[in-house]
Parts: C-alpha cells; structure tokens; sequence
C-alpha cells in the first residue's frame, strides 16, 4: 500500500480540496475531523525523525501524534489539530527554553538538520500553549529562527 493509499482510507478522494488546511515546502495538511490532522510528507527534510521522536517521546510542546507511516522518504502523520499563532502574540523568548532541548537531541542523533522555527512551524493548542510542529529542516545552510 502506497501513501496515496493510506491517505484515501481517511479522506476520500473527491474530499480532499475541501479539506485541505495548508502546505509548506514538503508537506501538505488536511483536516481529518475537528480535532485530528493528516500531514502528508513528500520529501526527505528530517521531519519524519522528529515526528518519531515526538510519537516515542511525548513531551507538552510536541505535537500529539496518533499515527506514522512511513514509506521510502515520505510519510502520512495522524496527529491533533493546532492553531496558527495571531500576528500581536508576543513570544517574549517562550520558545528559547525548546530551542535548547532540540540542540540537545541533535547532538545526541548526530544529526544535520537545522533550526526552521517560524510561525508556520511553532502553533498553538486549544489552551493557548506553544506547540513547536516542524521546527526542523535538512535543506537549509544553518539555522533559520524567526519569530
């Protein structure tokens, strides 16, 4: 089974514009129901080792995944709905605190990947907590931090 395939067992095919939320450079995202997402992975950009890592390890600024399958450098992510962040939410150095864990697991993974924390990437739950959804990149030449 393919990850078109997977993708179809929870969105029919002639529902999928009007679910669709939105995309980044590897990935689009889909509303599977009022609280749960389908993010569909289609390149190799290091997110599927965070996305195993925030499964395996659960912590309360890591998205909550149900479900990963994984296929070659691609990948189908269940996960909970979250929010983007309003233009005047003041960060006031919140997200520092992560920044510090994430460079910690990436001297332990020997990993190359880098930093891409912007908006897009750092969301909100329905409580109002920093979620930091994809806050990794392996296609960048350093660390990418805009908040």
């Amino acid at each position: 089974m393919n990850l078109a395939d997977i993708l179809h067992l929870y969105i029919p095919k002639r529902e999928m514009i009007k679910r669709y939320i939105n995309e980044g450079a590897y990935s689009a995202v889909y509303q599977l129901n009022y609280h749960r997402v389908i993010k569909i992975n289609t390149g190799y950009d290091g997110s599927y080792e965070y996305v195993k890592w925030c499964m395996e390890k659960p912590a309360i600024w890591k998205p909550k995944i149900y479900s990963l399958y994984k296929s070659g450098n691609n990948y189908v992510a269940v996960m909970k709905r979250y929010y983007k962040i309003p233009p005047q939410y003041d960060f006031d150095n919140t997200v520092d605190k992560y920044i510090d864990i994430l460079d910690k697991w990436r001297d332990q993974t020997k990993s190359d990947w880098k930093f891409d924390l912007h908006r897009a990437n750092v969301m909100l739950d329905g409580n109002g907590k920093i979620i930091l959804t994809d806050p990794i990149c392996n296609d960048v030449e350093e660390d990418y931090i805009s908040i």
